[in-house]
């Protein structure tokens, strides 16, 4: 017998579930983010996990690189969008440099390429646009600035930590 609920999802378009796959990977790492901090925090209070909870705690080199994994297609848009809208210059020209450091003091650890690729998709999305020396990225005329509702909002992410 088919689950019914893999049945419900098979009636949406396979760009529509590679959607919601993205999404749903990069909240898992969100949270594995968030986990990770929250015990450090207590490692750094001195409080010891359970022996049966630290083997299960995920580990932030958990690709074997020594680095972060790496975030989804997407999970950075939100946060460049809203970092351009909040600058009180909606026509501010943005080096991949500067938006890479206002990631960071978000608490978004990213490298610079990671960035150009990201500015680089949002411009082919009509999110962003190159100014005419073809040096950095700006908002794209009709996207919200700072005192238009916007439909990324990330002040809800300070409850989850």
């Amino acid at each position: 017998m088919e689950d019914p609920l893999v049945s419900l999802l098979a009636r949406q378009s396979a760009k529509s579930l590679r959607e919601m796959d993205e999404s749903i990977g990069g909240q898992l790492e969100d949270l594995t983010t968030q986990r990770t901090w929250v015990r450090r925090a207590l490692a750094a209070k001195g409080v010891e996990l359970e022996p049966e909870a630290a083997r299960a705690a995920p580990s932030a080199t958990s690709n074997g690189n020594g680095k972060r994994p790496g975030r989804k297609r997407g999970s950075k848009r939100g946060a460049i969008l809203q970092i351009m809208r909040n600058d009180h210059d909606p026509e501010r020209i943005w080096l991949p440099s500067e938006v890479r450091e206002a990631l960071e003091r978000m608490g978004i650890d990213v490298t610079v390429e990671a960035v150009r690729v990201t500015l680089r998709r949002m411009g082919e999305d009509q999110e962003l646009v190159r100014p005419a020396d073809g040096n950095g990225w700006k908002l794209a005329p009709g996207v919200s600035s700072p005192g238009e509702p916007s439909t990324t909002d990330l002040s809800e992410a300070s409850t989850l930590v």
